[in-house]
């Protein structure tokens, strides 16, 4: 269950400093953790660059899946063009210090380029060893039938957001011998925490993030409350640890992301 754990990307240099992220990934690997996933977008290629330049004598150790990123402002369209595609994957291994991607994903759907087109292209770069197997990030159960079906494709994932308290994989069972299912949100961007029942709000996340804290709202404390108590009355876990359990033992998950700073959130 351990190796379904993956390190989320997103904090990296934007909430973890380079001292802080060469513990975590000793920590981790001393413990059976081997899989990272980050993207082009985050910290604009900090996240990319400051793994490259901790892992870069170690990479035959690591499982490392990276994205064509998307902001909120960018458009979508042609996003997954070929040329564009070629473009960010280049940059990304040049950031990452390698040779080659565990998985390459892309990180929304793009509503114009062909899914042929795409394939090509992925199929390229699989052929050239740039990247070992590709994959899919939010993509939508109609969007994934329809380049899942196209000729030569070979998707080999989708991640999607799924938690305790919104259980999307579910939806997904027509895919389920065809793909695996990276899942991210485990935690609710760290919402899903006995903490806020105490009203500890010095969260991290919750100062920075002001879509955070209004999500922290009485709907959310409620449903908190109900597994905080299924916590103390059968488990006597916190209600992160019941959450993180409830997807590693979900047997469509092939990898749970989780978002920690520092060793001692990850030992816990």
């Amino acid at each position: 269950m351990i190796k379904k754990i993956m390190l989320g990307g997103n904090l990296f240099f934007y909430a973890v400093n380079k001292k802080n992220l060469k513990n975590l990934f000793d920590f981790s690997i001393d413990n059976g953790i081997n899989s990272i996933d980050t993207a082009d977008i985050y910290s604009n290629g900090k996240s990319e660059s400051m793994i490259g330049n901790l892992l870069k004598n170690k990479r035959s150790k690591w499982f490392i899946a990276s994205k064509l990123g998307q902001t909120s402002l960018d458009s979508r369209e042609y996003k997954n063009s070929k040329k564009n595609i070629i473009s960010k994957v280049n940059k990304s291994l040049k950031r990452l210090k390698t040779d080659y991607l565990d998985l390459y994903q892309l990180h929304h759907y793009d509503p114009v380029t062909p899914s042929g087109e795409i394939i090509e292209i992925l199929n390229k770069l699989k052929k050239e060893g740039k990247i070992l197997n590709y994959g899919l990030s939010n993509y939508g159960q109609s969007e994934l039938k329809k380049i899942i079906n196209e000729k030569k494709s070979n998707i080999y994932s989708n991640q999607i957001h799924s938690n305790i308290l919104k259980n999307n994989i579910d939806k997904y069972k027509f895919f389920f011998d065809k793909i695996k299912f990276i899942t991210f949100g485990t935690l609710g961007r760290g919402l899903i925490s006995d903490k806020f029942l105490n009203k500890n709000y010095k969260s991290f996340r919750f100062k920075k993030s002001g879509s955070i804290r209004n999500d922290l709202n009485k709907n959310l404390i409620l449903k908190l409350q109900i597994i905080d108590k299924f916590c103390k009355n059968y488990s006597g876990w916190d209600i992160q640890k019941l959450a993180l359990y409830y997807m590693l033992n979900n047997k469509r998950t092939f990898k749970v992301i989780i978002g920690v700073r520092n060793v001692k959130q990850l030992e816990n």
